[in-house]
């Protein structure tokens, strides 16, 4: 339904007003989030000058987003939070090494982010503003995008490396997917 030279989508999440929200990520001159009707038509920028790989709508309907920009000698990339009336950006958590993934729990009490260049998963208690690194992830090309199942189980995509792992509502590997034919 939407396809525009230049510009690079990530990622596609639907807003509770039925509105596609494309996530876009940076190129030389635009990047950000871009709402549209499920046809593509009336194409809205909701925020602009950002590398948004993901979101992630808490219940109110603002929206938490990964802006992925960064690596290990500048790491400039962050999670960022946009108001529900879409007005106001803030940031949340900064100095980032290109955060990819972003899902909340069930009850939207924890929010979860991958920083891929980093190898890390992020656990933020937003009942208790307390945050934690549970797991680092290791080998070539790190965490991607993640989300979470009825039961607060949270998968992270390394497509990289042919796996999904899966994680428990604190953060501890329970399991992982191998994709038939990763070797190759």
């Amino acid at each position: 339904v939407f396809h525009e030279e230049g510009i690079r989508p990530a990622a596609v999440k639907i807003h509770k007003d039925g509105r596609l929200f494309a996530c876009c990520l940076m190129n030389e001159t635009i990047g950000g989030i871009l709402a549209m009707d499920p046809d593509g038509s009336n194409q809205e920028w909701i925020v602009k000058g950002y590398s948004v790989d993901d979101l992630a709508f808490d219940q109110e309907g603002g929206i938490y987003f990964t802006d992925f920009r960064g690596d290990f000698k500048n790491p400039i990339g962050g999670v960022y939070y946009i108001t529900p009336d879409f007005k106001h950006i803030e940031p949340f958590c900064q100095n980032m090494c290109q955060p990819n993934g972003i899902a909340f729990s069930t009850d939207y009490s924890v929010l979860w982010v991958t920083e891929f260049q980093a190898q890390r998963l992020h656990r933020f208690d937003l009942t208790t503003n307390r945050a934690g690194i549970p797991f680092y992830f290791t080998g070539m090309l790190g965490p991607d995008s993640c989300c979470v199942d009825a039961d607060d189980n949270v998968y992270v995509a390394m497509p990289g490396q042919g796996r999904i792992l899966i994680f428990n509502y604190f953060g501890s590997p329970i399991g992982q997917v191998v994709v038939p034919g990763r070797e190759d």
